[in-house]
């Protein structure tokens, strides 16, 4: 149960409203709490109501949490539940993002409290990073700290290159004004296991998605995607840039899938690969599907791909393609009757808003 000693006194004068599906009424509250204060952006209104409609109302079961003072919404925090492999079970955890309380309200305690209230919810949470500020708070709550999830990123194009060194030496970047400037590839060759030909299809809109379970031995912890978040990926805005689900049917050898989005910013695109998935876990499974999923992120002209791993059958695959390790990510855990995950863990860009930030700005 939650210690009651780490509760947040009560907020005398503010309102709290739980919904369980956001809905169009709130979308201005929500886009007046966080579109410039957290996530500084500068969208024109019709931008604007398209992204946070899609954000927040076109998936379902999205979730969320406001805070009002009078009429005024001053904190809020968004959740969703996913299914999980969970020794070896499937298990409902739940993901909470976009938590946020505006400054002059932080003294009321009002962000820890939307986060006891989400752990009164039956289901356990998963966090990965966030601010230094928000840990100190899970810590604070008596979250679990879990091991580091590590993110990595492959440089693709010359033009990487020429980004990371103006910026290293504090030059103009060449094309920061909107033209992209020729570039080479970095990785024109398929590296270990060379493809003998495509071996992925494309998931069509109206295609099931593939049930694809590893092994029961294989994670004592890993998310799983189901059909109605696939197609609401797809049907992101175009300033949101281009979701693709690439499935590795049985015939071509181990069936799989891997589920990324590309788009741009700071003068590059970004191939960010949000989740890899297989039934037979193994470098050589992993290696296989990454040279395709890279291979097509090439084709696409992705300058550079990023990918976010805590299985370590995933991370030597990745060190085999020279994927550079980047940086570490503390994630947390939090259960009611602190059940046990294990300690094989396959954590990636699938949780919460990780794998569709950042936003355009």
């Amino acid at each position: 149960m939650v210690d009651e000693t780490c509760m947040p006194p009560p907020t005398c004068g503010i309102r709290i409203e739980y919904r369980k599906q956001t809905s169009l009424q709130v979308l201005p509250d929500i886009k007046q709490l966080l579109m410039s204060a957290l996530w500084h952006c500068d969208w024109g209104e019709e931008v604007a109501n398209r992204i946070f409609k899609w954000r927040y109302c076109d998936l379902d079961e999205g979730e969320t949490m406001l805070a009002y003072d009078g009429n005024r919404p001053v904190a809020m925090i968004a959740s969703y539940a996913r299914p999980y492999v969970m020794d070896h079970e499937i298990v409902r955890i739940r993901e909470a993002s976009d938590w946020f309380c505006l400054p002059e309200y932080r003294h009321l305690g009002l962000g820890p409290r939307l986060m006891y209230n989400l752990m009164n919810e039956p289901e356990p949470l998963l966090a990965i990073g966030g601010t230094e500020e928000a840990q100190a708070v899970l810590r604070a709550l008596n979250w679990r700290r879990l091991p580091d999830v590590r993110s990595y990123l492959l440089p693709l194009s010359t033009r990487w290159l020429v980004s990371k060194l103006g910026r290293w030496l504090r030059l103009p970047i060449p094309g920061s004004a909107g033209f992209r400037e020729p570039s080479r590839r970095l990785w024109p060759l398929l590296r270990p296991g060379r493809s003998r030909g495509q071996s992925w299809q494309h998931l069509a809109l109206s295609a099931t998605l593939p049930t694809i379970t590893p092994l029961a031995a294989a994670y004592d912890l890993m998310p799983l995607i189901r059909q109605h978040e696939v197609q609401w990926l797809h049907a992101a805005p175009k300033e949101m840039g281009t979701f693709f689900c690439l499935v590795f049917p049985e015939n071509t050898g181990p069936a799989g899938f891997s589920i990324g989005r590309l788009f741009f910013g700071s003068n590059l695109k970004y191939a960010r690969l949000i989740h890899i998935q297989t039934s037979t876990p193994s470098v050589e499974v992993y290696a296989r599907m990454l040279a395709e999923t890279i291979r097509y992120a090439c084709d696409q002209g992705a300058d550079v791909a990023q990918l976010r791993a805590s299985c370590p059958l995933l991370r030597r695959a990745l060190k085999q393609f020279g994927f550079i390790w980047s940086v570490s990510t503390p994630s947390y855990w939090w259960a009611k009757n602190g059940r046990s995950r294990g300690d094989k863990f396959h954590l990636t860009f699938l949780r919460g808003d990780d794998g569709i930030v950042p936003y355009p700005p």
